[in-house]
């Protein structure tokens, strides 16, 4: 309906039809993003997973690894934790440049990536730099059959520690070093 009034066509004795003009489909941003035109639209399910769902995946397992490995052998830690933060970045990107919707677990894999180099590659710089003294100390310790043995393997391995880095005897002692 429109706010003229309609107008007869001289000759006739009814209203002109004047058809509507169909009107074009405007060109902008899809809104509808998660949609495929290649699939099928199944209401109230997830489109199956493509690329970069997989890298994201494998980001997450990957950071959880390096997570995992932090606790278990820290030298090794870093290894996987690269790899987490590597792999999350190329399947955001990817799917950014595709206009797809983000990779599930990427992001949660560059996340724990980040934290895994970040606390890892200190850990495993500290137990490659005393890989010597730790061994003598837990060597010590699992001989140590009294509480006073026991004690003597941590002053002796806090001594070692203190000429290793060329540190004032005794300034380590004040820092309770659980061990």
């Amino acid at each position: 309906m429109t706010d003229q009034p309609r107008q007869e066509a001289p000759g006739e004795s009814g209203p002109a039809t004047d058809p509507i003009p169909p009107v074009p489909p405007q060109p902008g941003p899809q809104r509808d993003w998660p949609h495929r035109p290649d699939r099928p639209e199944r209401h109230g399910q997830r489109p199956a997973a493509g690329p970069g769902d997989r890298a994201g995946r494998w980001a997450l397992a990957l950071g959880g690894a390096a997570l995992l490995l932090m606790l278990v052998f820290p030298p090794a830690a870093p290894l996987p934790a690269a790899a987490a933060l590597v792999v999350g970045v190329r399947a955001r990107r990817r799917d950014r440049r595709a206009a797809r919707p983000p990779a599930r677990g990427a992001l949660a894999g560059i996340v724990l990536g980040s934290v895994g180099l970040v606390i890892s590659i200190p850990l495993a710089t500290t137990q490659i730099v005393l890989w010597g003294e730790l061994h003598r100390y837990l060597d010590c310790r699992q001989s140590a059959n009294t509480i006073a043995d026991e004690q003597a393997c941590k002053e002796t391995f806090v001594r070692e520690v203190e000429r290793k880095f060329n540190l004032r005897e005794g300034s380590l002692k004040h820092y309770d070093i659980p061990l």
